[in-house]
This record gives C-alpha cells, sequence and structure tokens, in this order.
C-alpha cells in the first residue's frame, strides 16, 4: 500500500517562497547595477547570473532574457478572485482605493512587503525602484521599452476598472465612449498615488513618506492630479508619469 504523502507544512513553503523571491531580487539588482556601470549592451547573462551568485540556468528560470531583469517585466494584475472581488465591490467601496490596491499588488506582485506597514515596500523594493529609475533616465532606449510595457499594462488594467464602472452605474454601461473615457481618468488617478510614492522614493528625507498605506497617497496623488484638464476626446496615459519609469 503506498503511502500518503507528508503534508506540507505551511512555514516550509513560506520559506521556500522566501527564497526565490530573494533570488529574483538579486538577479535584477545585479543586472541593474552591471548595466548602470557598463552600460546594456556590454553586459551578458553569464555575468549577471555571477553577481548575483546563481548559475545562467537557475537565472533563465526566471527571467527569458537580460532585457526584462533590467528594464522590469510587464506588471500583472493579481487573480481572478481579487480582480471580481474588485468589481463586485459597489458603490459603497472607493473606487480610488480599490482600484489604488490593485496597482500595488500589480507592482510589488511576488515582493516582500514591510509587515509592519501593510501596503508599503519592503527596503529592498525600494532599492530595486530607485536603481532602475536612474538607470532609465539615463537610457532612452530602455526608458522607451519600459514606455511600451507600460502602455499594454494600461489598457489590461483600464479594462477592469471599466467593469467595475459598469457595475456601479448603469447609465455609464450604456455609454461605450464616455465609459471608457471615465475609466481611463479614474486608472490615472490612481496612478497618480504610485507615481507619487515612486518620487518620493528618490529623495531620502521623503521615503519614511512613500512607505504610507497606499490609500493615503491615492488621495494625495488625485489632489495633485485633479487641477490637470483632459483634452477632449483624449483620455490621459498612465505610462506617460513617473511609473514609466518606475
Amino acid at each position: 500500500m503506498t503511502a500518503a504523502p507528508e503534508p506540507v507544512v505551511e512555514g516550509e513553503l513560506g520559506l521556500r517562497e522566501h527564497k526565490r523571491i530573494a533570488t529574483r531580487r538579486a538577479i535584477q539588482l545585479a543586472a541593474i547595477q552591471l548595466a548602470s556601470e557598463r552600460g546594456f549592451d556590454r553586459v551578458t547573462v553569464d555575468e549577471i547570473s555571477h553577481a548575483a551568485n546563481v548559475s545562467p540556468r537557475t537565472f533563465f528560470n526566471y527571467f527569458p532574457s537580460k532585457e526584462p531583469a533590467i528594464v522590469g517585466e510587464l506588471p500583472e494584475l493579481p487573480d481572478e478572485a481579487s480582480i471580481d472581488r474588485f468589481v463586485a465591490a459597489g458603490p459603497e467601496e472607493s473606487l480610488l482605493e480599490g482600484i489604488g490596491q490593485l496597482l500595488i499588488a500589480a507592482i510589488t506582485t511576488g515582493e516582500l512587503g514591510d509587515p509592519a506597514l501593510p501596503g508599503a515596500m519592503s527596503a529592498s523594493v525600494q532599492e530595486l525602484h530607485i536603481r532602475r529609475r536612474a538607470l532609465l533616465k539615463d537610457n532612452p532606449e530602455l526608458f522607451a521599452q519600459r514606455l511600451a510595457s507600460m502602455h499594454q499594462f494600461e489598457d489590461v488594467l483600464s479594462v477592469v476598472v471599466q467593469r467595475r464602472l459598469s457595475c456601479d452605474d448603469l447609465a455609464l454601461a450604456a455609454g461605450p465612449e464616455a465609459l471608457n473615457q471615465r475609466a481611463r481618468l479614474v486608472t490615472y488617478v490612481a496612478f497618480a498615488g504610485i507615481a507619487a510614492r515612486l518620487v518620493l522614493l528618490d529623495r531620502p528625507r521623503w521615503r519614511r513618506t512613500a512607505q504610507r498605506p497606499a490609500p493615503q497617497l491615492f488621495r494625495a496623488g488625485a489632489d495633485a492630479r485633479d487641477a490637470a484638464p483632459l483634452t477632449p476626446g483624449r483620455p490621459p496615459s498612465l505610462s506617460r508619469g513617473p511609473l514609466g519609469i518606475g
């Protein structure tokens, strides 16, 4: 008779996940550091692997090439259940804070947050964003790659917001053009909070402020962008803001 498999202890899963995240981050930090020192074209996967203390085979278990390790991968929305909860939350729940939580989950997927500050970035995530922003600012070709990926993410996120708005406001749902415009605007405003966080991370005196829970920053970001007029017929674009280089 075959013995039943031993149950997996939750703590063991947690340790394994921590190691996976630590390895992934070490690869990214090594890639960004080398690219900053030598230039993107002068860095190889073998060199990145050596600097991160992993084998090239391990590198390819995490990234298909050096580009996503350096530039950053396309953000991913959380699981479908989380999206469904956001869509079905109803007008009683703040739309801005709801989409803000989706954005936080998207840009920190697989990252270890600060347990003392729910919704906040860990120190190593901050370091990763700071170094990547500096590298992209100095390399227009890498910035263009990041910008293209953010355009894709913008479209995906806007569709989710449209689903929520359609449930919250049936009259708005009846007008596709107005619905699309509203979804783009709401996504842009929520995104301003993330942009504010990434900008603050560049300023040592304000990094603790950047660690505030997401909703506080979303409100601040909304206030900052409130006065910006929309071009008629053209919704704002997320990827033109600071996250395009985040």
